[in-house]
């Protein structure tokens, strides 16, 4: 007889106690799908001289396939870019957006610095003097706002995202804050669309773009600051009490007997096998 048969599976309610921060959450503001969809037009509009000069201007590698046989594939080419004429220059917009999680993050470091009065240039790695011009260049430009298609990321990506943001703030308190634009599912492949890139990760917008006034507008009426409770609390001098959370769960009364009796039947059979050689 199989003793796993005749186990019956009853359940029993189980506290299981977690220790928590005390502090309170950091909310992420909450918009309206249809302010999210007014958003994301504006800024894909915006963003869409950068996926034409991209496309027209960019060659794009045929891969190894591509030598080893004779014939080549030709990439599919967009209708939309080969109708606008050449561009002879990058756009101007392309000095007052920061595009990827290092890029962006590091322009928050960098504003967040003037708030601790650290000025002195985090280690990182080593650029040339092109790039360092280009990052000094943008470095001293406040940002308006931070598009994010949280929806389609892991919280790993952006959960570090509102605390930079709200000191990046306080370091240009004459300024207004910066705005955090959560977007909604599917943003980030009508981004990726507009700057002609594979993947969109977070888009950053800078103070006095070119033809971002639509964008700026809409942003700012709709999309309030950052809030940080705990950075108030934590500085506050009042003792705040450990936090422990109660989660209620449920847990099968046998699952010791049926651990024993698989442990049993599998002791069994490997003596049957021994004795078998």
């Amino acid at each position: 007889m199989n003793p796993l048969r005749n186990t019956t599976s009853v359940r029993k309610s189980k506290l299981i106690f977690t220790l928590d921060k005390p502090y309170s959450d950091t909310k992420w503001p909450a918009l309206s799908p249809e302010v999210q969809a007014a958003i994301l037009d504006s800024l894909c509009s915006f963003l869409s001289p950068i996926g034409a000069y991209r496309g027209q201007r960019l060659s794009f590698s045929k891969g190894k396939s591509g030598r080893r046989t004779s014939k080549k594939r030709k990439r599919p080419i967009n209708e939309d870019l080969s109708k606008l004429p050449m561009q002879s220059a990058a756009p101007e917009v392309l000095d007052f957006v920061t595009v990827g999680f290092n890029t962006t993050t590091h322009h928050l470091e960098r504003l967040a610095q003037t708030c601790t009065g650290n000025t002195a240039t985090s280690a990182g790695p080593v650029v040339t003097h092109g790039d360092q011009v280009n990052s000094d260049r943008m470095i001293h430009k406040h940002l308006i706002a931070i598009f994010v298609p949280r929806a389609e990321q892991p919280k790993i990506l952006h959960s570090h995202l509102p605390v930079l943001i709200k000191t990046a703030s306080l370091g240009s308190p004459d300024l207004l804050p910066i705005r955090l634009v959560p977007l909604a599912s599917g943003a980030e492949a009508q981004l990726s669309k507009a700057l002609g890139i594979p993947r969109v990760g977070i888009v950053g917008l800078m103070d006095h773009a070119p033809n971002a006034s639509q964008l700026v507008q809409l942003t700012r009426a709709h999309v309030p600051a950052v809030e940080i409770p705990w950075l108030q609390e934590s500085t506050s001098g009042v003792f705040l009490p450990t936090k422990v959370n109660t989660i209620h769960s449920t847990t099968s009364a046998d699952s010791k007997k049926i651990g024993r009796a698989k442990a049993s039947t599998s002791a069994k059979e490997s003596q049957q096998r021994t004795g078998r050689c």
